[in-house]
């Protein structure tokens, strides 16, 4: 695992989101074990409601504290990207060795959690390849089982990634009373 997770401020609060769906998800499981055992006269021992209830326990919980390590090493990216190279929050046009038509990602996060139809994140094998790349750079690697050489067409800032930041009212000299 690298030492820092980059993701950009709508993927950390969808990254969060998740965290506390585990948490919710935790805590009704471990509701489902007192229920198991108040329910049994047998605690613990033959069982099966208490068996699953505790396997979902252990599963939310390891997926919880998974997400949390993730997230105590999470960078946020609010600066929007120069666009001159491939990097978070970059459209990317290239071709694909193995696939006959151009294709375009958006490069996103680490880690994404109901990211968009053409993003992929920046640790899957293409974002991997893409990253730090320019404009008519070539380059070789494996996705999935294919080795592939993928040239770089066209880099753009994905704009809608990065909303304007708000301006305030009434501070403009032109806007003072008349």
């Amino acid at each position: 695992m690298p030492a820092k997770f980059l993701f950009m401020p709508r993927d950390i609060e969808r990254l969060e989101a998740e965290m506390a769906r585990h948490e919710r998800r935790y805590k009704a499981n471990l509701g489902d074990i007192g229920e198991a055992v108040d329910v049994s006269s047998e605690t613990w021992h033959d069982n099966p409601a208490f068996d699953e209830a505790q396997q979902q326990a252990r599963a939310a919980y390891a997926k919880l504290k998974e997400l949390q390590a993730i997230r105590d090493q999470a960078t946020i990216v609010t600066e929007r990207p120069a666009g001159d190279r491939a990097e978070i929050g970059c459209r990317v046009r290239y071709a694909r060795s193995d696939l006959r038509d151009d294709d375009e990602v958006v490069i996103g996060s680490y880690f994404l959690i109901d990211g968009d139809e053409d993003e992929v994140s920046a640790q899957s094998p293409l974002g991997q390849l893409l990253l730090g790349a320019k404009v008519g750079d070539s380059i070789s690697g494996t996705i999935g089982e294919r080795r592939v050489t993928i040239t770089v067409k066209d880099i753009a800032v994905a704009e809608e990634y990065f909303p304007e930041p708000l301006v305030e009212q009434g501070t403009d000299e032109s806007s003072a009373g008349v």
